[in-house]
């Protein structure tokens, strides 16, 4: 900078006003104007010192800040722009005082109001005469730093009340009582504020800044209108005045006639000042607010339950502070050295635009976010525990790398299982997405608490994990005991087995479990085999050839053995079995394809297979069991493949793998069956080289384990050398190819269940909720006739969800014969049907097409809460289930084959028992009004459907998916598709066969290991 420019903007400053910082100047006090900093005192000569007793009268202000942030609270009570820019930037520390306003920790929106006293009694000053100063004072200076002395203070009181208010809390009235204090503090004989007024002010909590230790610790134990009378009594009766301002003269004009006494403090442009400001003050008080926020309020609060994210904010706080100190020591540098007169750059202009300050105002927001965020989740936790009684659990402490929804819900009901635990599972998405749906779980987790005491109500918050949730839902641990035994771990290796009729899966797992449990043919011939799996076969014996069947294992009802051609395997059958210390490998046997029921139940069949892996976390393989000699595949194998890839997504034929059984007799190859298969797959627009190909394909051959199963069974039938050496070879090839088998799966990536979006996934929930809807609509209809009838009622009808643990259905046609009643309306109460594996009821003749299969019962109980708007609630619910029952026939239509609708015979059951019952029952009107309004939505039903039958407009998948995470935010519906889950879980348990605890002393590790090197 040119010396004329340099001069343009450098003052020297000769007198000067400054705020008193403390107590302890007087009048020859030095001072270092280039920090703001009280040195030692000059002896005076006591007669140049004067007296003068000030009649003004006393200032007393109110002053309203909105935009507190960008506010520096000194600027406010008129503090001098030098002193302002050395407190903001650290220059001078402040301890106490009114300066210590600069310190305080401004709220985010809220409206501070600060009343500003301050009345000036007395002055002690040198004479105006600077020769007459220079004679008072000591001929030369010993200290070296200072660049002005005090000639004159003024002393007096003073105090600021501040008082910090939320936007709901300020209004006129509080304003205009604020504005009496003020005059109140300046009249001696002023009367006080009324009882009214006092009222209005006294939940103000005010912070009070000032040197007078008498106000200032009144703020700690009264009320706010007892600390103003209080002060009124202190300032009128006050004798000790404390300095308030001074003047000060510089040492060079002051010791004008001293060469060495030339120190000079240079001021800085007010532009330059106000830039500083307005750059600086709302990075401070947002800095100040936020650590104070999340250090006093926040942390303590939420350092157990979120401990992670407040470790992770805390680095962030002492990271954003570390760039702010060093961001304000720089230009407090500046600064220095600019008041010194040894600033040559142009001044502030490239540290106020510099990219450090971008960076910090940008790491300043991103920390201002996380804060509102965790303040805004401390006060949610602290609202369920005062309004709910809901104790509040981070999901994400529990959580794995590879854990999904089953898995973590799984860890929750393990988690403290000797408390009654209430889930209410959510995030904060969808918290944000419907929070009305947040208020009615709450309540009605409430309700449940009311009637329950033992139960133990916990907000289990998804929000911090890697698992996203996609529905609020509730899950109670008492009713979810099977799930816990059941769970599918995530260290589990699951192996879905697809294969048609008569292929030979379940004689496949029980050669393929003995290959891992038996090092040898002579090891199995030796020990005792394992059955999983009831095998039979038919052999010829003798020179007549005669028939024998040989039976292995021991009969099983799932097993199917008496019609040739119909699926042997009647339900899905898993079979778990370690391979290592940390690994359970779980292998699924399904139905087979193409039974000679026709294509109906193959459709069933394919159907039941997808509800099983449904409720399966992962699958880490699909396992294709084919024959090697195979000249043309089963059309409907071809219609499983699509439908199964169709549900999974494309990402799973990475995890298909092709299992080729009896390949003895064509050199363990895939034989004929490979270029059918090759054809299939290109037909199918599939990459056929990359699914399949040797990587992915396993041969073996089960006349090993046939062989076995005979010698172990009769004694009748003799093999030769030749025969027994053709096992032992097909023993050894088999098991080699296990292991290969299971190498391959392990080193696979699992194709995580339920997560993509496709148009079967999507027919399976519509067809899961289609019960759920209507149970809550005629629920509904019931609580509106009974508030048609008298809608002063204070109670409502409520259903409460059962799981059940065995497959059951509803018949159509059998008459109801229970049923209980509820205030004036009867209720039926359904006889479950036992199902037989053979498409047969066990409970009634009636044909197998007239039931429903069900999931879960339901009970319903007269309930006291009910809300001001629950009419037009419920209204408004059963119209919105209504609408999403269109929606998904619509959706149904366009994509499926179905010959039956899946709603219409749940409609004529719920109408067929209201028509029971109203004409059986006395005092059955309602009934009767009932099931007129039953019929009423059953044909606005049969009216949409027949509008659209001829529509070719089809419904976005995206779309559906909305309307199935909207029906689930519904808290009975949630509840009922939990139960259907829970009785799911239970099912499958059933039919879970665990190898390591039948045979405890199964170890294949060793054996695993030394196969693996050998192979």
């Amino acid at each position: 900078m040119s010396p004329v420019g340099r001069n343009s903007l450098m003052t020297a400053l000769h007198v000067i006003e400054r705020y008193a910082l403390n107590t302890h100047g007087v009048v020859g006090s030095l001072y270092d104007a280039h920090t703001d900093n009280l040195l030692t005192t000059l002896p005076v000569k006591t007669n140049s010192i004067s007296k003068t007793y000030v009649t003004k009268e006393p200032v007393s202000e109110l002053k309203i800040i909105d935009n507190s942030n960008c506010i520096n609270l000194l600027k406010t009570i008129d503090i001098e722009d030098e002193l302002r820019v050395s407190i903001v930037l650290g220059i001078v520390q402040i301890t106490k005082g009114i300066l210590m306003l600069n310190n305080y920790e401004l709220p985010i929106d809220h409206t501070i109001l600060l009343i500003h006293y301050r009345h000036i009694k007395e002055e002690e000053h040198l004479p105006d005469d600077i020769s007459i100063v220079r004679n008072s004072l000591p001929h030369s200076l010993s200290n070296d730093r200072a660049t002005h002395i005090i000639t004159s203070v003024r002393k007096g009181i003073e105090f600021v009340i501040l008082l910090e208010l939320t936007n709901n809390e300020y209004s006129n009235k509080i304003d205009s009582i604020l504005k009496k204090l003020c005059k109140y503090f300046t009249i001696s004989e002023a009367n006080f504020l009324s009882k009214e007024d006092q009222q209005n002010i006294n939940h103000l909590k005010p912070t009070i800044f000032t040197c007078i230790d008498e106000i200032r610790t009144l703020a700690d134990t009264k009320n706010l209108s007892d600390i103003c009378q209080s002060i009124h009594r202190f300032i009128f009766k006050y004798k000790h005045n404390i300095p308030l301002s001074y003047t000060l003269n510089s040492v060079q004009r002051i010791y004008y006639d001293d060469p060495s006494n030339q120190r000079i403090s240079y001021k800085l442009d007010p532009s330059f000042l106000q830039n500083i400001e307005q750059k600086i003050v709302p990075l401070c008080n947002k800095f100040r607010t936020l650590d104070y926020l999340f250090s006093v309020k926040i942390s303590p609060q939420l350092s157990k339950c979120l401990k992670s994210l407040i470790e992770e904010t805390y680095e962030k706080i002492s990271g954003v502070k570390k760039l702010y100190e060093e961001f304000q020591q720089l230009l407090a540098k500046k600064v220095f050295q600019f008041r010194q007169g040894n600033f040559e750059e142009p001044l502030f202009e490239n540290e106020l635009n510099s990219e450090s300050l971008k960076l910090l105002n940008c790491e300043l927001e991103a920390l201002h976010d996380t804060v509102v965020k965790l303040q805004n989740k401390a006060t949610f936790i602290n609202k369920l525990k005062i309004n709910y009684n809901m104790e509040y659990l981070n999901v994400a402490d529990f959580e794995d790398t590879n854990d999904d929804q089953s898995t973590l819900e799984g860890k929750l009901i393990c988690f403290n299982q000797q408390q009654n635990n209430y889930y209410l599972c959510s995030s904060d998405e969808l918290l944000e997405k419907i929070p009305n749906n947040h208020e009615t779980f709450c309540m009605r987790s409430l309700e449940k608490y009311q009637k329950n005491l033992s139960l133990r109500l916990v907000f289990a918050d998804f929000s911090y994990c890697k698992y996203k949730l996609d529905i609020m839902k509730i899950l109670n641990a008492s009713n979810s005991i099977s799930k816990v035994s059941s769970l599918i771990e995530s260290n589990e290796m699951n192996v879905l087995l697809i294969g048609e009729t008569g292929v030979g899966k379940s004689t496949f797992i029980n050669a393929f479990v003995n290959y891992l449990a038996f090092h040898s043919l002579d090891d199995a011939k030796a020990g005792e085999p394992i059955v999983l799996i009831p095998v039979s076969f038919l052999i010829t014996i003798g020179d007549q050839f005669e028939d024998k069947t040989i039976h292995f294992g021991q009969s099983d009802s799932n097993e199917n053995r008496n019609n040739s051609g119909q699926s042997v395997t009647q339900h899905c059958q898993t079979y778990i079995f370690n391979i290592d210390n940390n690994v359970k490998i779980r292998i699924i046997d399904t139905p087979g394809i193409g039974d000679t029921r026709g294509i109906e139940q193959d459709n069933k069949n394919i159907e039941h297979i997808l509800q099983y892996i449904n409720h399966l976390p992962h699958l880490n393989a699909i396992c294709f069991l084919l024959k090697p000699n195979t000249t043309r595949l089963n059309g409907f194998f071809r219609s499983c493949f699509m439908e199964l890839f169709t549900f999974l997504g494309p990402n799973a034929h990475d995890n298909i793998v092709f299992c080729f059984t009896n390949t003895r007799a064509t050199f363990y190859t895939p034989g004929n069956t490979a270029p059918v298969l090759k054809n299939m797959l290109k037909q199918l627009h599939a990459d056929s080289v990359a699914l399949f190909s040797k990587r992915n394909t396993f041969c073996f051959d089960s006349e090993s384990f046939r062989y076995l199963a005979v010698i172990k069974a009769t004694n009748e039938m003799v093999f030769d050398k030749n025969q027994e050496n053709d096992f032992n070879e097909s023993w050894k090839f088999s098991a080699d190819e296990s292991i290969r088998l299971l190498d391959f799966i392990k080193n696979k990536s699992k194709c995580t269940v339920n997560k993509f979006h496709s148009i079967r996934h999507a027919q399976m929930m519509i067809t899961t909720l289609v019960r759920p809807i209507l149970e809550t609509i005629r629920n509904a209809l019931r609580n509106l006739v009974l508030q048609d009838i008298d809608g002063n009622k204070r109670y409502v009808i409520e259903m409460y969800v059962h799981s059940i643990s065995k497959s059951a259905n509803l018949c159509t046609t059998c008459h109801c014969e229970s049923s209980t009643k509820i205030d004036s309306i009867w209720i039926a109460i359904n006889s479950m049907h036992e199902c037989r594996i053979l498409n047969e009821c066990a409970t009634c003749s009636c044909a197998i097409d007239k039931h429903l299969p069900i999931l879960y019962t339901l009970e319903c109980k007269a309930s006291e809460t009910k809300g001001t708007c629950f009419y037009s609630e419920t209204q408004q619910m059963k119209d919105h289930l209504l609408q999403a029952s269109f929606i998904f026939t619509r959706f149904l239509l366009h994509t499926t084959h179905i010959s039956q609708n899946p709603f219409l015979p749940w409609f004529d059951l719920f109408i067929k028992e209201e028509k029971e019952l109203y004409s059986e029952k006395s005092s059955s009107s309602l009934n009767a009004t009932l099931c007129n309004s039953l019929y009423a939505v059953r044909k606005k039903y049969v009216e949409y459907l027949n509008e659209i039958k001829n529509d070719q407009e089809e419904i976005q998948l995206d779309s559906v998916y909305k309307c199935i995470e909207e029906i689930l935010m519904h808290p009975i519906i949630s509840e009922q598709m939990e139960a259907i889950k829970t009785s799911q879980m239970k099912i499958l348990k059933d039919h879970e066969h665990d190898v390591s605890l039948q045979h405890p002393h199964m170890n294949m590790n060793e054996f695993l290991n030394s196969q693996t090197n050998n192979f």
